[in-house]
């Protein structure tokens, strides 16, 4: 899978899930928007039946205006698949993994890079 700006973008869910679509999807938008440096799924909670029932993401891009692009993201999400999404700057990321209890240390241990 590919992003409007090259960058690639492989999707850590299992196959056959009807809803690793909706992950995607949310990943080139975040991808083609933003241009972030980072993109991470870091939750993905599943229901009983074994599919993905939410997911968030963390992405860490220069942005004007961390809220704005929040609610620009939720505008445009297509699904009603819940999700998250955590915005970094690149120096807040810096500076959050300088700490060692930070949650941005937890999301680089545990999270997938879906931009490679």
């Amino acid at each position: 899978m590919q992003a409007e700006n090259g960058h690639t973008i492989p999707i850590p869910v299992k196959k056959g899930c009807a809803l690793i679509e909706r992950i995607q999807q949310t990943a080139r938008l975040l991808a083609a928007r933003f241009s972030p440096r980072r993109l991470i799924l870091f939750s993905r909670k599943t229901g009983l039946d074994g599919e993905t029932a939410s997911f968030k993401l963390c992405m860490v891009a220069e942005l004007a205006d961390k809220r704005e692009a929040q609610r620009e993201i939720f505008r445009q999400a297509e699904d009603s698949l819940p999700f998250e999404v955590l915005i970094y700057t690149p120096r807040e990321w810096s500076n959050a993994l300088e700490r060692e209890d930070s949650f941005a240390r937890k999301i680089e241990r545990m999270g997938r890079d879906l931009l490679g």
